[in-house]
């Protein structure tokens, strides 16, 4: 396994004390997601062996005709009949250019009598997927597609993403802060990562395996996104202010 990749040096988070004390990670992220700096990180572990995500469009009402848009990372597919086939959502699904041929398989079906399962793998396998959206134009008695997270997708070893104190089940790793991420960075569908958080921006030739971040040194908790009380605990201790005050400027945290 080869090094991880960080050649970025733009302006990211500044620990208070420069240098001193302060020691950096890499880490690697979802699919297709942006964080910015100062994002307090939890973890999700890894099994050994790269799980592919699995996510479920359920219908409920009652779904008599209309349309309907999925939407992924931002991308539209074309309007699929409301009991469009497997093939034909798979095919719409393909062809946005975050996903691509080969890259996801649509099973059961078809809605709205049975739920449509969409499986990323292939260049998306082995990472977790934001959940779809669905953009309705269905017709019926209170007709609804909703999306829902059905198998966690994530790499042999695992990923970070953003702290949760209320995350459970499959990511409950998130509930726990463990890192601070150094850069703006935004993820595409396969993981790779670009600095700056939109979409297409930036240089679009430049990317990392991994991403930096902090595993110790002092910083304004201004500074730190998602930062609560138990955050406080999970990373360190705070040497100035109290948890009363984690937006003043001058409450500062002490990692590591």
């Amino acid at each position: 396994m080869t090094d991880p990749i960080i050649t970025y040096t733009g302006g990211g988070l500044q620990p208070v004390h420069g240098t001193g004390g302060v020691l950096t990670d890499v880490v690697n992220l979802p699919a297709a997601k942006a964080l910015v700096k100062g994002t307090l990180l939890g973890q999700i572990l890894g099994t050994g062996s790269p799980v592919n995500e699995v996510q479920t469009i359920t219908a409920s009402g009652t779904v008599s005709g209309g349309t309907y848009i999925i939407v992924y990372d931002g991308e539209l597919t074309i309007a699929l009949a409301y009991n469009a086939s497997v093939a034909t959502i798979q095919a719409a699904l393909e062809a946005l250019p975050s996903i691509g041929t080969g890259n996801v398989v649509v099973g059961g079906g078809a809605l709205p009598g049975t739920p449509a399962t969409l499986t990323f793998q292939g260049k998306l396998g082995g990472l977790h997927h934001p959940l779809v959206s669905i953009i309705s134009s269905l017709t019926g008695t209170t007709p609804l597609y909703t999306p829902s997270l059905t198998t966690l997708g994530k790499p042999a070893g695992g990923y970070w993403d953003a702290y949760n104190d209320a995350a459970s089940g499959s990511e409950a790793g998130l509930a726990v802060a463990r890192r601070i991420l150094q850069y703006d960075c935004r993820t595409d569908g396969q993981g790779k990562i670009f600095y700056g958080t939109e979409k297409g921006g930036g240089d679009n030739n430049h990317f990392d395996r991994a991403a930096g971040a902090f595993l110790a040194g002092t910083f304004k908790c201004s500074e730190l996104i998602g930062i609560d009380a138990a955050a406080v605990a999970d990373l360190g201790r705070l040497v100035a202010g109290t948890t009363a005050t984690l937006t003043a400027a001058t409450t500062l945290l002490r990692m590591g």
